[in-house]
């Protein structure tokens, strides 16, 4: 099972530069918003979350 991680980003380039990066070892979702972030941590268990503490 390949590990979960939800990011948590607002800004599209680091978005992209981090999927590409971890996408060969983990399954990215990315979420640009808290409401999204919030309504996916109900539906999935996921291994780690990356933030953006200033969304």
């Amino acid at each position: 099972m390949i590990p979960k991680i939800l990011l948590v980003e607002d800004d599209p380039t680091l978005v992209h530069a981090l999927e590409t990066t971890l996408s060969q070892h983990y399954a990215i979702s990315a979420v640009s918003n808290e409401a999204d972030a919030i309504s996916q941590l109900d539906r999935f268990p996921w291994h780690a979350l990356v933030i953006d503490e200033v969304l």
